[in-house]
């Protein structure tokens, strides 16, 4: 059983008529916005399922409780290269 915080937003009622099924076969891949509302069923394969979520910021965002970099831990490579 889920269990949903207080703090949950949930879509308004008129969210479900505007759903779209997109069917996917193995080794498909769907691109779309983060903020989109999303889901998907349960994984009936034996296969991992994955999902790569890219975010982009400006460089040099500062984490103002820790004071640290945030979001350039991982870099983005061409080529397997670093691109400055």
């Amino acid at each position: 059983k889920q269990t949903r915080s207080k703090d949950a937003r949930l879509p308004d009622a008129d969210a479900a008529k505007k759903e779209v099924l997109v069917e996917m076969g193995a080794g498909q891949v769907a691109v779309f916005s983060s903020l989109l509302l999303h889901r998907s069923g349960a994984n009936s394969s034996r296969k991992l399922r994955m999902g790569y979520v890219p975010q982009y910021h400006r460089p040099g965002v500062i984490n103002a409780e820790t004071g640290e970099k945030a979001g350039d831990q991982v870099p983005i490579l061409r080529g397997g290269q670093p691109v400055k």
